[in-house]
């Protein structure tokens, strides 16, 4: 472990796993990654953003509820929205990803996820 990659892949990159093709799952993170952009992330930020924001019918600060920071304007607020939004928005597609997977028959194994048992006499 010479490089902080190392480290860092310790704890995020799971163990090969040699039944499970790993073309396949990169191929569904791929997919997910796009996806969950284009149809929920950006939607989501941009229209949280005009909400806050807007120039017009529903607008927060144009409207008055929320000032605006005398120092740096509307952009702290605006990026806040934004960030959430984006957030937000790739957190809602999970479900779509993980159903994904399990059309593929690449399902989470044991001591995946909540109420699972992390190996023997582990409860």
């Amino acid at each position: 472990m010479g490089h902080i990659s190392d480290l860092f892949c310790v704890f995020q990159c799971p163990p090969g796993d040699h039944h499970i093709p790993r073309e396949d799952v990169r191929q569904v993170w791929t997919e997910w990654q796009e996806e969950s952009f284009w149809y929920r992330a950006l939607p989501l930020s941009l229209g949280s953003m005009a909400v806050t924001g807007g120039g017009g019918v529903g607008g927060l600060i144009y409207n008055g509820i929320w000032k605006s920071s005398k120092r740096f304007g509307p952009f702290p607020k605006l990026a806040v929205a934004g960030v959430l939004g984006y957030a937000v928005g790739k957190a809602s597609y999970v479900q779509t990803f993980r159903r994904k997977f399990q059309e593929r028959g690449l399902g989470f194994g044991p001591g995946f996820g909540p109420g699972q048992s992390f190996g023997p006499g582990h409860r």
